[in-house]
C-alpha cells in the first residue's frame, strides 16, 4: 500500500508489544526458572536444574532484543530488502561462533549462556541502521507517499 507513515507507528507499537511481553516472560522465569527446569528434568538432578535455571534465566533477561531481531528483520523483508535481513542472520551466526570458540573456552557455561543473547544484539546492532536507512530510502522513493497522500483519489492518466 506504499503507506510509509505507518512503518514508524507499527515498529514503534511492536516494539512496546515486545517490551511488555519480554518483562512479563522476565519476571516469570526470575522467580520460577527451577520450576520451569523440573518440566523436562527430574527433581533429583540439582545440578542439572541450577544450569538450566541459570540458562534461560540468563536468555529471559534479553527477550527484548529478540523481540527486536524478529520485528526489524521481517519489517525489512516486508520493505523488500531481504538480504539485509540474511546479513544480520550471518552477523547472528558470526557472534554465536565467537562466543562458542573464544569466550566459552575461557569463561565457561556462563559464556554459553550469553552466546545467544550476544548474537540478538549483535543483529540489533545491525538491524536498527538498516532499518532506519530503508525506511528513509522508501520515503526517498516515494515522497508523496504520506497517509493523507495514500487517501486521496488518484486520477486516472490516458488518452
Amino acid at each position: 500500500a506504499i503507506k510509509l507513515d505507518r512503518l514508524g507507528q507499527g515498529l514503534r507499537a511492536c516494539s512496546l508489544l515486545g517490551l511488555g511481553y519480554a518483562l512479563l516472560s522476565f519476571a516469570s522465569i526470575f522467580f520460577f526458572a527451577p520450576q520451569m527446569a523440573l518440566l523436562f528434568l527430574n527433581p533429583g538432578e540439582e545440578a542439572l536444574i541450577g544450569y538450566t535455571a541459570q540458562y534461560i534465566t540468563t536468555l529471559g533477561a534479553f527477550f527484548f532484543p529478540l523481540a527486536l531481531v524478529n520485528i526489524l528483520r521481517f519489517s525489512i523483508q516486508g520493505m523488500g530488502f531481504s538480504q539485509l535481513s540474511i546479513l544480520a542472520g550471518v552477523l547472528e551466526m558470526a557472534a554465536r561462533t565467537v562466543m562458542g570458540q573464544v569466550f566459552v573456552p575461557l569463561f565457561g557455561f556462563t559464556a554459553a549462556c550469553f552466546a545467544s543473547p550476544v548474537a540478538w544484539i549483535s543483529a540489533d546492532l545491525f538491524l536498527i541502521p538498516a532499518a532506519i536507512l530503508c525506511i528513509r530510502h522508501l520515503r526517498k522513493l516515494y515522497p508523496d507517499q504520506t497517509e493523507e497522500a495514500a487517501l486521496r483519489p488518484v486520477r486516472a492518466e490516458g488518452p
